[in-house]
């Protein structure tokens, strides 16, 4: 058995958008499964609040702190929450901090996958005849609004229904009334909504879009929000808490940070002082870099210096538990080859095979096909479109204007495209290979939907649908 100690929520990531009243609510059952005191800091409040709760515990004779992320991030990655548990560290003396281990995606999944499963069937459904639409707030920053596709293309590897999507409500999209309409395209007789991280004031709203774009097509809506609350939910964050409490990479990380800052302020007093710029050059310098950070998509506004034009080609292929290639791993940018004026994916021309090829091997053009409309699916969660003519895989746009442009920065790339209205296709054959010609075809599509979104979405009207 476990020493008592205890537990900090931190929310990070996704886990800071649920409403805070829905997060205390989490720590204190939380309290009451663990027999064990336990509260949530937030990083954005002032040190003090979080000092005050540690000294909580210290006055119930709890001196070991675990501290349990609300997210997919490792505490010890953080540099933000090192700064604020050394403060604590100063204020409350002896007190000795432990990390868990964050919930993985798959763990995150499985506790949507009870609740949709759940929620279907009170709704006088079976599970196999109702699709999901996971909806929860864009924003303008693409790397926030990944999460999304990633949460419900895992729902639709665990689900039986006949799709799982996702929708943003807001700034981004695809929005509500495309991703109903796919559902009911792939003849779900039900759609489950499920409002992942929405808040209560948008639910109505919510609720009423969603019936109004469902009742024509002859589907059933029914809204979940998930519940923090839910005992699938407690128990994986609870033995998390409990293996916590041996691990102590935390401790020696603030270790390597104290040293970090004290060698800060050591360099700080030796400092050689730099020539002073002339006034005028300083607002040369300035008026320079504003005009740089203007045409940069948000997360390389003030880091621009850092872009380098590395190639994605290059990038190794990695795996999952399963031996499949995790697409969704590979780069870890899809922006700065792009930013930086890199070279295009491939030398040569990717073409499309002819209607002969395929049909001469006609399980090896099917096991491509798979390969590539998962991969698809990893690295941009669009939705996919089976091909009337061999030989390519469709892929669903948001707008007829997106499928233009990305049309032509596909070519650039040295892949064969085509296009017909808001859908794309691209090239598939029996002897693609995962290293080779798949592989340029998952990049390809991956580097320009990314570039697409983080550079032109950006300077869009957020109200547009």
């Amino acid at each position: 058995m476990t020493s008592k100690s205890g537990t900090i929520v931190i929310p990070v990531e996704f886990g800071t958008q649920w409403n805070r009243s829905d997060i205390i609510s989490l720590a204190t059952a939380l309290e009451t499964r663990l027999g064990q005191a336990a509260g949530v800091c937030f990083l954005d409040d002032p040190v003090e609040s979080a000092i005050s709760l540690v000294q909580s515990f210290v006055k119930k004779g709890l001196r070991r702190i675990v501290v349990l992320p609300l997210g997919t991030s490792r505490l010890n990655e953080s540099l933000r929450l090192a700064r604020m548990l050394l403060a604590i560290r100063e204020a409350v003396s002896d007190v000795h901090f432990h990390a868990a281990a964050p919930l993985s995606w798959l763990e995150w999944t499985d506790w949507l996958k009870q609740i949709a499963t759940e929620s279907t069937v009170q709704a006088g459904y079976e599970p196999s005849t109702a699709g999901l639409v996971v909806v929860g707030h864009g924003t303008r920053d693409p790397i926030a609004n990944a999460d999304l596709p990633r949460i419900a293309y895992l729902l639709s590897r665990e689900l039986p229904g006949p799709s799982a999507t996702y929708a943003f409500w807001n700034e981004a999209r695809p929005g509500v009334s495309r991703a109903i309409t796919h559902a009911a395209r792939e003849e779900a007789r039900h759609v489950l909504i499920v409002t992942w991280l929405g808040d209560g004031e948008s639910h109505a709203d919510l609720e009423r879009e969603s019936l109004e774009v469902a009742r024509p097509l002859g589907v059933s809506v029914s809204l979940v929000s998930p519940s923090l609350v839910h005992p699938s939910l407690l128990d994986r964050l609870s033995s998390k808490q409990q293996e916590g409490c041996s691990d102590a990479s935390l401790q020696l990380y603030l270790e390597f940070v104290s040293q970090l800052k004290n060698v800060e302020l050591l360099a700080g007093k030796n400092r050689v002082s730099e020539p002073e710029m002339t006034p005028e050059a300083a607002r040369e310098l300035e008026e320079l870099d504003r005009k740089l950070n203007s045409m940069l998509p948000p997360e390389y506004q003030g880091q621009y210096e850092s872009v380098a034009p590395t190639s994605m080609g290059t990038a190794g292929l990695k795996y999952d538990s399963d031996g499949n290639v995790a697409w969704d791993e590979i780069w870890t940018s899809f922006c700065d080859l792009a930013l930086a004026g890199g070279p295009p994916h491939r030398g040569t021309l990717l073409e499309a095979v002819t209607a002969a090829e395929v049909l001469a091997e006609p399980e090896e053009y099917r096991a491509v096909v798979r390969e590539i409309e998962r991969g698809i699916r990893m690295v941009t969660g669009l939705p996919l479109i089976t091909s009337r003519s061999p030989g390519w895989v469709g892929v669903i746009c948001e707008s007829e204007e997106m499928a233009v442009w990305l049309m032509r920065a596909i070519i650039v790339e040295n892949v064969m495209v085509r296009r017909e209205g808001d859908i794309l296709y691209l090239p598939a054959g029996p002897r693609f290979t995962v290293k080779r010609e798949i592989k340029n075809v998952i990049t390809a599509i991956a580097k320009t939907v990314h570039y697409w979104k983080a550079h032109l979405f950006a300077n869009r009207d957020p109200r547009r649908d």
